[in-house]
């Protein structure tokens, strides 16, 4: 006859809100069992031995925003970037497995990523989704459900490539020479005579076409520009 083997059994309710059961057998005696179940229960109550997946995270912290004072469309915001960028790496995966070098290798797959039109995804995206990420691990480090924020270890993602078009975008302007030769062709006098305003003035043009006389002051010869006219709005300013 073989040796008796005890076990213990129940279940407890999750932060979720969902119930789980437990169970674990092979203990040699009724007082082991129960020591050893008393230490299971005590590691719920402190959050040590409730791991969630990160889809029940970010299920909790959407039941729970309105209590964080999370407004509603801040929350769409993070809950798109999840589904679009994060969910398909992250989400069945237990957040107290996730480290530094996961959320780096789910960069990498970001970075090599292509939009719907076969384009890469701007650093801009690419950081407000990594962004997106910490914030909810923030969350569950401030339950306690883990110990730090591993993104806080990641550094942003810098595109190069991004940085020179800007800088090249940013050094297209013209030389006097250059804008000689321009104004040199258009023979129109009111045209001539807008781009002339314009170029030594430095006015954009909703700037421009937002100005009434009230704005030029002759005796002093001051142009005061304070609104502006765009494609969405009649006037700002």
């Amino acid at each position: 006859m073989g040796k008796s083997s005890y076990a213990y059994y129940g279940k407890y309710k999750k932060l979720d809100g969902s119930w789980k059961n437990y169970y674990k057998s092979g203990f040699s005696t009724i007082k082991a069992a129960k020591s050893a179940e008393e230490s299971f229960i005590l590691g719920i109550t402190n959050n040590t031995d409730q791991d969630i997946t990160f889809d029940e995270l970010v299920k909790m912290f959407g039941e729970r925003s309105v209590s964080m004072n999370i407004k509603e469309s801040t929350l769409i915001g993070h809950e798109s970037y999840y589904n679009n960028h994060i969910r398909g790496f992250f989400g069945d995966k237990n957040i107290s497995s996730i480290t530094p070098g996961m959320i780096e290798v789910w960069k990498m797959e970001m970075i090599r990523k292509k939009t719907p039109d076969g384009k890469s995804y701007s650093a801009r995206t690419i950081n407000h989704a990594k962004s997106t990420l910490s914030r909810y691990l923030s969350y569950a480090e401030q339950l306690d459900l883990i110990k730090y924020n591993p993104c806080r270890k990641v550094p942003d993602y810098i595109n190069q490539s991004e940085i020179i078009k800007r800088n090249e975008d940013e050094k297209n302007f013209w030389e006097h020479e250059e804008f000689k030769k321009f104004i040199g062709c258009v023979d129109d006098p009111y045209w001539n005579l807008v781009f002339t305003f314009m170029y030594e003035t430095g006015v954009r043009e909703g700037e421009m076409l937002a100005l009434t006389w009230n704005d030029i002051d002759f005796k002093s010869g001051i142009i005061r520009i304070s609104k502006s006219i765009t494609s969405k709005t009649k006037i700002k300013g």
